[in-house]
């Protein structure tokens, strides 16, 4: 398996950056729709999902063992509806692709998008080389503090999902690593009091930093100001880097 592509971020940038009609582009998007689907207190890497998958449906994972889950307990409905999603996946890579292995479906899937998009040279390269984007995200929060946020952020973007919610900012994509950082972080200054009240008012909320990143360069690293203004404001830093 292509370990340049493992989280369900990445495979979901790379299919937005894809602009055809295709069979893999069906497949990652039924893909993502089974990791979509499958509750976890974190969203689970390629790898663990499908290791999740074969636990819960059966090894090797099939069109039938997928199309019903069996399954009982806390969110048995949203796993019947990643198991529809894989076997609708293997259905159309058979009729298509004529393969049935899944294992050799999501290798396919993975190298053919590292091909078009990762790799440097006489390949197709990356229509972008990263993008950053800052979130705010809280667990059972009520209704009003929504409300509140949505109106404080209206500009930001809001999205919900069951009892979680969560406040994005645009993504900021320049090809200079730091400069892409800045140009995050600087779109976030005039936020930075309510973010700090909001942080004191409610102690849950998350901040976080999302980078996703393809450089040449061995090491990525923030400068000072960077590290302190974000410890101030007690975000996290979740990077992902992917070499070229």
């Amino acid at each position: 398996m292509n370990h340049n592509i493992s989280t369900y971020r990445s495979l979901l940038h790379l299919i937005d950056l894809d602009k055809t009609d295709h069979e893999l582009k069906v497949i990652g998007e039924l893909f993502l729709s089974a990791m979509r689907d499958w509750p976890s207190d974190s969203r689970l890497s390629i790898p663990e999902s499908i290791a999740v998958f074969k636990r819960n449906f059966g090894d090797p994972l099939t069109v039938e063992n997928t199309a019903r889950y069996i399954g009982r307990g806390p969110d048995w409905t949203w796993k019947g509806e990643a198991g529809v999603s894989l076997s609708q996946m293997m259905e159309h890579a058979l009729k298509h692709l004529g393969l049935t292995d899944f294992d050799a479906i999501i290798e396919l899937l993975l190298n053919h998008y590292a091909r078009q998009f990762l790799l440097s040279g006489t390949q197709k390269p990356l229509r972008s080389r990263g993008y950053t984007y800052f979130q705010v995200s809280a667990g059972a929060l009520c209704e009003v503090d929504q409300v509140h946020w949505q109106n404080t952020m209206a500009s930001y973007g809001l999205d919900t999902q069951d009892n979680t919610w969560s406040i994005e900012m645009p993504l900021s994509t320049n090809l200079g690593q730091y400069q892409l950082i800045k140009n995050c972080i600087n779109r976030l200054e005039p936020l930075k009091v309510q973010l700090m009240e909001a942080k004191a008012a409610f102690p849950d909320l998350e901040y976080e930093v999302n980078l996703v990143l393809w450089t040449k360069e061995e090491n990525f690293r923030l400068d000072q100001a960077q590290i302190q203004w974000l410890s101030e404001l007690g975000a996290g830093l979740d990077a992902e880097v992917f070499p070229m």
